[in-house]
């Protein structure tokens, strides 16, 4: 399970820190070649992760909330070919990708929209609304009751 989403609400983290040694050029190097390609992006008001799924149907694809864990699963059928047909050559298979991301705990768990367009999943999660902080008045040991 990766961690993506940055505790990014004690505003001391820096984003670039954080994914810096996922996104150096090693790291992609030695990905596994059934992992799909995704980002993220931080907005100001909330995050975007984008996944491509190419040759997948929306039906294909499962997108669950387990607590702060976001699970993303893709599973593909084997291409199944008449009688009369001989496969000379194929890279097609069936296959069943999945990937974990760990929220941070600046999402909003209720405000998690995907859509699936074109073979690319999109999810838009939105940031929690930070309230302002607020000035508590102290009061005199006269003034309680």
């Amino acid at each position: 399970m990766r961690t993506f989403l940055p505790a990014l609400s004690s505003g001391v983290r820096d984003f670039d820190k954080v994914f810096g040694d996922f996104f150096e050029e090693g790291n992609l190097i030695k990905r596994n070649s059934r992992e799909r390609e995704y980002e993220l992006i931080r907005k100001k008001d909330s995050y975007e992760m984008i996944v491509d799924l190419p040759g997948y149907l929306p039906s294909d694809v499962k997108v669950d909330l387990d607590g702060s864990t976001l699970h993303i699963e893709a599973h593909r059928a084997k291409v199944e070919h008449k009688d009369d047909e001989t496969v000379l050559l194929t890279t097609r298979t069936s296959n069943t990708w999945n990937q974990s991301f760990q929220l941070s705990d600046d999402i909003d768990h209720k405000g998690i929209d995907a859509k699936f367009e074109n073979g690319v999943l999109t999810l838009h999660m939105k940031k929690k609304q930070v309230t302002a902080p607020q000035r508590i008045q102290i009061s005199t040991a006269k003034s309680i009751h």
